[in-house]
């Protein structure tokens, strides 16, 4: 499902939310109960391997392939690409999806972690859900582990 998210956004994203199977309210998860899989996804290495994507992307955008002009011509591609395109305008409305999304999905993930989201730890964690793409990269970064077992 990740990986489908990175490619299709959300053909992958809101289907997965809308099926995922529901939790105990207030459970929280331990590490040994996730699967081979899911404890891949709790690497360090993971956001830094999404935000590099990402930085790649941007740098791209600002520097790469010269012969396509400047700054000032690659704003006004974007701008006229935004304007007549609707699969290009998409993707902004995608990262108000996604900003909406992980302002939803963070909390729901502190709580799976046994974290108060009235406490000082939560509530940084919970402020940069509302950024998208660089919010989301931090926050799997500075969220906490997953307690070792279930107490």
């Amino acid at each position: 499902t990740l990986a489908g998210m990175q490619f299709l956004t959300n053909a992958f994203f809101l289907p997965y939310l809308a099926t995922r199977p529901s939790e105990e309210d207030g459970a929280v998860v331990a590490l040994d109960e996730l699967s081979p899989v899911e404890r891949a996804t709790e690497s360090r290495a993971l956001p830094i391997l999404l935000g590099g994507v990402g930085a790649v992307a941007v740098y791209w955008f600002f520097a790469a392939r010269p012969e396509f002009g400047g700054l000032d011509e690659r704003l006004g591609s974007l701008q006229q690409l935004l304007a007549g395109d609707r699969l290009g305008s998409s993707f902004l409305v995608d990262l108000g999806l996604y900003a909406a999304f992980q302002s939803w999905l963070i909390p729901d993930d502190l709580k799976r972690r046994g974290v108060e989201l009235d406490s000082d730890r939560a509530r940084p964690l919970r402020r940069i859900g509302y950024v998208p793409f660089v919010g989301l990269i931090a926050y799997l970064l500075l969220r906490p582990r997953y307690p070792a077992t279930r107490e």
